[in-house]
């Protein structure tokens, strides 16, 4: 395991010695958790932008392939 030092306003370090001190860890242990968290969240992210990007660009493909379709095609004409 590989120690990393990080400063952090007071407010928060009192925060993660609290949930600490309730949860019956170490700061330390909470500061694992929150990043883990974080990192795990991120990467959800970005999966999820790859995804729409993905999901965009098929979009984009069958919309193209819609409007060159209707553009072979006689208008529908509607009388009223």
């Amino acid at each position: 395991m590989t120690t990393i030092s990080v400063r952090v306003p007071d407010e928060q370090a009192m925060a993660v010695k609290a949930l600490a001190l309730a949860e019956d860890v170490s700061a330390s242990e909470v500061a694992r958790t929150a990043i883990g968290e974080y990192i795990d969240r991120r990467r959800g992210e970005r999966e999820a932008q790859r995804r729409r990007r993905h999901t965009g660009e098929r979009n984009w493909a069958a919309f193209d392939l819609i409007v060159k379709s209707a553009q072979r095609t006689e208008p529908t004409r509607y009388t009223l």
